[in-house]
């Protein structure tokens, strides 16, 4: 498989972050489902928004599967998390490809730097705290910049 050179990825319009960043705290290498998979039930507690998994690198085992996949809409590319704001963020909108160890693949590439240039937020993160640091940097609160739940 071939992948987009890191330069590449660094200068493109949306968020990059370098592959040393995914470590946990003992500076160990950590997998991309253990990264998504924190995403997905931290990033709420943090972050007032709801988490959805865009499943399009499940394997599946048949021919039949695949052509089924696409036809409901499997899309090679669409990065792996749409995370939608609520309560102070509704509205807002980001897609976020989670990555470990792997580098950006020609249909990732294509597809962030089309999401972008419609005026959607979005970038690979290889940690939870780069992508609510992300998120907080471009006008999203976080339940620690004084938001409280019974305020909506």
């Amino acid at each position: 498989m071939t992948y987009v050179p890191i330069a590449s990825c660094r200068a493109a319009p949306w968020h990059f972050d370098e592959p040393h960043i995914a470590r946990d705290a003992y500076g160990r290498r950590v997998s991309e489902i253990s990264i998504q998979a924190g995403i997905v039930t931290s990033l709420p507690l943090i972050v007032p928004c709801m988490v959805a998994a865009v499943p399009n690198g499940t394997w599946t085992p048949s021919k039949a599967a695949r052509g089924r996949a696409v036809q409901e809409g499997t899309a090679a590319g669409y990065p792996d998390l749409i995370i939608d704001g609520i309560g102070p963020n509704a509205g807002r909108v980001c897609r976020a490809e989670i990555k470990a160890l792997s580098d950006v693949s020609p249909d990732q590439f294509a597809k962030l730097n089309d999401l972008t240039a419609n005026g959607h937020l979005c970038g690979v993160f290889r940690s939870l705290l780069t992508l609510v640091a992300f998120l907080v940097a471009n006008g999203w609160q976080s339940r620690a910049s004084g938001w409280a739940e019974e305020r909506f």
